[in-house]
């Protein structure tokens, strides 16, 4: 489902660490940094497990595609355990997270517009 199906999407400020660029152009290795920020937004808070890196996370990053308010934090999709439930996520439950920002990080809150599943308990982390 998608995270507009929540019943509710309470704001949420979170302290979290995560890959942010602020500028983008140059080298990758020039432009990420890990730093610890603080996030306000309203969504469902994930604990992040994984991250994928994909052309299109990379390109963004570049600025060869799509804009971004800067700084921003890397990636777009991965799963993460629900820190605190809604609909028919349960705090605990694994979730696969695509079309978000800042997957790149160890906390992110997953907001409108973000595609947000369980995972189902017989796939193994």
């Amino acid at each position: 489902f998608f995270s507009a199906d929540f019943p509710s999407l309470m704001a949420r400020s979170v302290l979290t660490k995560g890959w942010r660029y602020h500028l983008n152009r140059g080298l990758l290795k020039h432009l990420l940094r890990l730093e610890e920020f603080q996030t306000t937004q309203p969504g469902v808070l994930l604990n992040m497990q994984a991250a994928s890196v994909s052309h299109a996370d990379l390109d963004k990053v570049r600025g060869y595609w799509g804009g971004s308010n800067l700084p921003a934090v890397a990636g777009s999709s991965g799963v993460g355990v629900v820190n605190e439930g809604s609909g028919t996520l349960k705090a605990g439950d694994r979730a696969v997270v695509a079309g978000c920002q800042g997957a790149w990080a160890t906390k992110v809150v997953v907001g409108r517009g973000a595609f947000l599943a369980k995972v189902p308990a017989s796939i193994p982390p």
